[in-house]
């Protein structure tokens, strides 16, 4: 069998769908999923499966919350000693990190801790911070005060729409995301039927957007053409994916929650300014892929954008 392919890109796995958060603006509907932890077993199935073809830079575990599963420590060792990516990282918003033991931090490589207004004074991060030097774990702190808009309760109205917010959105490179043994494109894709049918549709479109991790000729073609497919996902009709209006960080409420009503439309929920600017970006880092010198001229600048962004609130990555 052929080496697998690597490929220049994080990829996201959510072992749990839920959050001890509900956040306003969650990309990925958090607050509206059904609490559900990936049994281990189907972690390393999907795992060995992609691993047979492709290889990424980065596995990042994520949620919702990934430290609400007890076994996190099991998820994390098998990743490491498949070596189905360069690196482990993990992305938490820090509430339960006190609460991991030290093998945790012997496992991960790098830590992302998103602050949220409502933990900013209930983090003790001098002793995350002391925990991830002593285990040389690269640590990067977000004070995320703001979200964006991100699913919204009604179709976008027409396909060229549709095309444009998916030519800007980030969510499409840095977002590839595995769950329950189907490759998805986004985050977003796997739960926003739950969230729609929620709102009163009769969705089922997950399953018409990912790609099932199942035995096919020319799988490492298939894994790659999905990826980097310029067609728009099935739920990008209801999503403005990385263009969306900044909200203020907030909790929402058991009410918002069990019975959520149908507010959100393209008109108010859309960044215009995200959206050009996005458009933009997007044809510039075409022109500079396809040119060798010029990336690696412009690569360590492109680099040190992404850097100040993160820190500004809203990650790229």
């Amino acid at each position: 069998m052929a080496e697998p392919l690597f490929i220049d890109r994080t990829i996201r796995y959510d072992i749990v769908a839920h959050c001890n958060l509900s956040c306003c603006g969650c990309s990925r509907v958090a607050p509206f999923v059904s609490a559900n932890i990936t049994p281990l077993s189907q972690f390393k199935n999907d795992l060995i499966f992609v691993s047979k073809y492709v290889n990424f830079r980065t596995l990042r575990i994520i949620g919702g919350e990934p430290l609400l599963s007890k076994d996190i420590c099991s998820y994390l060792k098998f990743a490491k000693d498949i070596k189905f990516a360069q690196s482990v990282s993990l992305f938490t918003n820090g509430a339960l990190l006190e609460q991991q033991q030290d093998e945790f931090w012997r496992l991960i490589d790098k830590l992302y801790v998103s602050v949220y207004p409502i933990l900013k004074d209930k983090l003790n991060l001098r002793s995350i911070k002391e925990k991830a030097d002593n285990n040389s774990v690269e640590l990067i702190v977000d004070y995320s005060n703001d979200f964006f808009e991100h699913v919204i309760d009604y179709p976008i109205p027409t396909g060229k729409m549709i095309r444009n917010i998916y030519v800007a959105c980030k969510d499409k490179r840095f977002c590839n995301t595995i769950h329950n043994g189907v490759l998805f494109r986004c985050a977003t894709a796997p739960y926003i039927d739950e969230y729609l049918n929620k709102i009163g549709y009769n969705a089922n479109i997950r399953f018409l957007d990912g790609l099932r991790l199942e035995e096919a000729r020319n799988m490492t073609a298939k894994i790659y053409s999905y990826l980097f497919s310029d067609t728009p996902l099935n739920c990008c009709q209801y999503c403005v994916g990385s263009t969306g209006r900044k909200l203020k960080h907030r909790m929402l409420s058991k009410q918002e929650m069990s019975n959520p009503k149908r507010t959100k439309t393209m008109e108010n929920s859309l960044s215009k300014k995200a959206l050009w600017f996005g458009i933009i970006e997007e044809n510039f880092r075409v022109i500079i892929n396809r040119n060798v010198h010029v990336k690696r001229l412009l690569k360590p600048l492109l680099y040190l954008r992404r850097k100040i962004f993160f820190k500004g609130g809203r990650s790229p990555f």
